[in-house]
């Protein structure tokens, strides 16, 4: 695409993939913004982990990628956020989070 200039139209970078969602110019800052929200409401250790591992991940063989984020979800899973993200679930309730 760089190489050439050629535009794309939202429907095309949809179907190649260049973006996940689009939106009306009348609403995409009400749909940022909830995402946003969304993600703010997260666990902070997950949403990082979960960056940190993408960041990694391309630079692990394609055959042991896999292997590679079985063995991140494992070690988040046995975090205090973990539990308490479980715990909040089945009591219907807000997380707290506490980073650990």
């Amino acid at each position: 695409m760089s190489i050439t200039g050629k535009p794309y139209s939202a429907t095309e970078a949809v179907e190649m993939g260049l973006v996940t969602h689009l939106a009306d110019k009348e609403v995409i800052e009400v749909q940022v913004n909830a995402l946003a929200s969304l993600i703010c409401n997260s666990a902070p250790l997950a949403i990082q982990s979960g960056m940190r591992s993408l960041q990694e991940l391309k630079h692990i063989p394609q055959n042991e990628q896999h292997t590679f984020l079985k063995s991140e979800l494992d070690k988040l899973l046995q975090t205090a956020d973990a539990k308490e993200g479980a715990l909040a679930f089945k009591e219907k309730r807000e997380a707290v989070w506490k980073g650990k």
